[in-house]
């Protein structure tokens, strides 16, 4: 009987190492992650330009059956930024959705009041058709 327990707590400490080091890179690379916009979109949306930050962490957390990661979050909100169809209040007022429309209509929510020079996206997920029909009555942006 092996009464030496010294390799298994060294391998055991060594794999929660591994796994916070994993965690802070995560947290580096899709926690606070600045959201490039251009200035049309601030323009047609009559807001001050600033910078958009999303938490694709949480923000994966809040929509897991959409996401299959946080580089799929990242490129979802990228693509929507970038070049918006349609900007929709959200029954929250200080909420904006901008839908992106191809096959799917993916969708961010943004608030736009300035916090710290900052800009947040609250949500990202694909929207039904039978929904952007609904909410078109609202508004849009082309």
């Amino acid at each position: 009987m092996n009464t030496d327990l010294t390799s298994d707590d060294n391998e055991s400490s060594r794999g929660e190492s591994d796994k916070l080091a994993r965690d802070v890179l995560l947290d580096k690379q899709y926690r606070e992650v600045r959201i490039p916009a251009p200035d049309h979109v601030f323009n047609q949306l009559g807001v001050k330009r600033g910078n958009i930050f999303a938490d694709c962490i949480k923000l994966k957390e809040k929509h897991p059956e959409q996401f299959f990661d946080y580089q799929s979050v990242k490129a979802h909100v990228e693509y929507v930024l970038q070049n918006p169809d349609y900007a929709i209040p959200a029954s929250n007022k200080r909420f904006t959705l901008l839908v992106r429309k191809n096959k799917e209509n993916k969708t961010c929510v943004v608030e736009f009041t300035l916090r710290g020079g900052k800009y947040r996206v609250r949500s990202a997920y694909v929207m039904s058709n039978e929904q952007l029909h609904k909410k078109l009555n609202i508004g849009n942006l082309k």
